[in-house]
């Protein structure tokens, strides 16, 4: 046997996906220059992503090094391949529809494959956070400061508000209160009414305090901006101070319907309806008992 028909039998033995490139390898081993250098990642080579339109997804990956050149670049979703591009390239774009583990290797003329790159990604999420119906942002002036408080915002992803005077950004946190300390330029003033009443108002710097909710993906709300607190409507204030001093009164408890009561015989024992605990219905059966036994007792012979 040729050494050229050696070779071509020992590569038809393999699979379809690697034949060309094992025929390449087996020829040059031969030859004395096989390839056994695969292609490798820069050290901090990374996947990464970009949201698209729709449920596209970019993906973008370091360019791969290998002694005789990388072909292509085979990517993968969820284990499963999902196409190659030419080695020349470095992005691509994917559709998907729900969280997906991405890979993408790269692989020479020889068939031998770089070590995975990996990412986890999910389609865009393109819906902001919304504010409840009423919500608000709120100022109560205590010694220690200026505290801020506000409404919940809701999304299908973790929010972190974002609170600000202005251009300048007073805090981002995931909480719904926020601490002005004392000495900072004062967001509500007091002064009295013509009945003698304290009431308080916003300054110029606390007409300038707002808070927006931002979703993971960056999406946000429309704009709180600080209520004065002169126009919290009297009911509201009324209900919030009646909620906080006095407990929720409990609805009285219907009356349980009476049961009739039998004929009672002087000396008869009498047992009242089990489950009867209302005080009114157990008076009434008791003055029944007592009708009864009267009348029992002056029975004409």
């Amino acid at each position: 046997m040729s050494l050229f028909s050696a070779i071509r039998f020992s590569v038809l033995r393999l699979s379809a996906p690697l034949r060309a490139g094992a025929f390449a390898a087996a020829l040059l081993s031969t030859m004395g220059c096989a390839d056994s250098e695969p292609p490798t990642w820069p050290s901090a080579g990374e996947l990464n992503s970009e949201d698209g339109e729709g449920n596209d997804v970019e993906l973008f990956w370091p360019e791969a090094t290998d002694n005789k050149g990388v072909t292509e670049y085979e990517i993968f979703v969820d284990g499963e391949t999902l196409r190659t591009v030419p080695g020349s390239e470095t992005h691509a774009t994917i559709t998907i529809e729900r969280a997906a583990e991405v890979e993408v290797l790269a692989r020479d003329e020889a068939g031998l494959q770089s070590e995975r790159l990996r990412l986890r990604v999910s389609p865009p999420d393109r819906e902001a956070p919304r504010w409840a119906a009423g919500a608000a942002l709120d100022v109560e002036h205590g010694g220690g400061g200026d505290l801020l408080t506000w409404s919940e915002a809701t999304d299908a992803s973790a929010v972190e508000y974002v609170l600000k005077r202005g251009d300048e950004v007073l805090a981002t946190t995931r909480d719904r209160t926020h601490l002005v300390p004392a000495g900072s330029l004062p967001l509500i003033s007091t002064s009295q009414n013509e009945a003698g009443e304290e009431v308080l108002t916003l300054t110029p710097a606390g007409r300038r305090v707002t808070v927006i909710a931002r979703d993971e993906a960056g999406n946000e709300t429309t704009t709180l901006s600080l209520r004065d607190p002169s126009t919290v409507p009297v009911e509201e204030e009324a209900q919030e101070e009646a909620a906080q001093e006095e407990p929720a009164e409990l609805p009285a408890a219907e009356a349980a319907p009476i049961a009739p009561v039998p004929p009672v015989l002087p000396g008869a024992r009498i047992a009242l309806p089990p489950g009867v605990i209302n005080p009114a219905v157990t008076d009434r059966l008791r003055e029944n008992v007592r009708l009864e036994r009267s009348r029992a007792l002056h029975v004409p012979e």
